[in-house]
């Protein structure tokens, strides 16, 4: 165990939330999440990586945890071929105007066919290919007709959940039917769930029997602590008070917990990729419940998973 990992801001912070209130917010705007060349990327990622599986459709119902700032990467999915698209999160911190400047920059990089971008962007997971995907280029033109353009941003505007739907909290009541989604995913999120025991649960609950889930999972300490895998070193009293009275902060599951997860709900693992990290401290050094977990898994900084569900 070494507390002295803890970086002094955020624990600072923490100790202050308790008496301030607007300091427990654990979310900030993010300006990467809201530029559509980051969310156009996300989006051909998944999906180039998901063709396979999919027989190179684009599935159509699909949900996203954790959209973020703007509904970016969903609406490139609806411009790419999807039918549907329900954003999950905690609260809902998008606007309007910013999801119609957003759908507005990416109709025309769709119209461009861009390849995926890479330059300026934090990228763990590469697509199958860089260049624009032909499976989703055979679909615009259905995609990008005028009609079906003006229903999206009519949606986005109105909210009335015929193409979007936003679902928050996705831990509550939420109106997705049972067996009703063919593809859910997740960007740098699942680090942020405190209960991911229900999440992959949930997923399983909604999805059709062969619906597919894809996940990049960022298992860094989030420059909580001085070293990138040093939140696993933390004492359990100590990583309370650097909680603090947040929402949320980040779960310190393992790899080999997701996958278990998954696994206990009838996921079968069709893809794994992980990125490995140099510099990282020992398992030797990390808080006992953290001890055992995999050498491989203390050495992974992201990972990347696609499952299906088949029981």
């Amino acid at each position: 165990m070494n507390p002295q990992e803890v970086r002094l801001r955020p624990l600072a912070k923490s100790i202050a939330g308790y008496v301030v209130p607007s300091l427990r917010t654990v979310h900030h705007a993010n300006s990467q999440s809201v530029r559509a060349e980051y969310a156009y990327s996300v989006a051909l990622r998944h999906l180039s990586r998901l063709a396979p599986w999919s027989d190179f459709q684009v599935p159509q119902r699909i949900a996203e945890f954790g959209p973020g700032d703007a509904l970016g990467v969903g609406i490139a999915c609806l411009l790419a071929g999807a039918t549907h698209y329900t954003a999950l999160d905690v609260e809902n911190h998008t606007d309007a105007g910013a999801n119609l400047r957003m759908f507005d920059a990416l109709v025309a990089l769709f119209r461009a066919r861009t390849p995926i971008p890479d330059q300026g962007l934090c990228i763990a997971t590469a697509p199958e290919d860089w260049a624009f995907p032909a499976f989703i280029e055979k679909n615009l033109g259905w995609t990008l007709g005028a009609g079906r353009l003006r229903r999206i941003r009519a949606d986005i505007v109105d909210q009335s959940g015929r193409l979007i739907a936003f679902e928050a909290p996705w831990q509550g009541r939420v109106d997705i039917r049972p067996g009703s989604l063919d593809w859910i995913f997740s960007h740098s999120v699942l680090e942020h769930v405190d209960d991911i025991i229900t999440l992959h649960r949930l997923s399983r609950e909604w999805l059709a029997h062969g619906g597919l889930v894809s996940h990049e999972i960022d298992y860094g300490s989030h420059d909580l602590t001085r070293t990138w895998n040093g939140h696993w070193t933390v004492p359990a009293p100590l990583w309370r008070v650097l909680r603090g009275k947040r929402p949320f902060l980040i779960n310190r599951n393992s790899h080999q917990d997701h996958l278990d997860a998954m696994a206990s709900f009838g996921f079968h693992l069709l893809e794994e990729e992980r990125t490995e990290r140099p510099g990282g401290l020992s398992r030797t050094r990390f808080a006992h419940e953290f001890a055992t977990m995999p050498e491989i898994d203390a050495r992974t900084a992201v990972a990347f998973v696609i499952a299906r569900a088949e029981t």
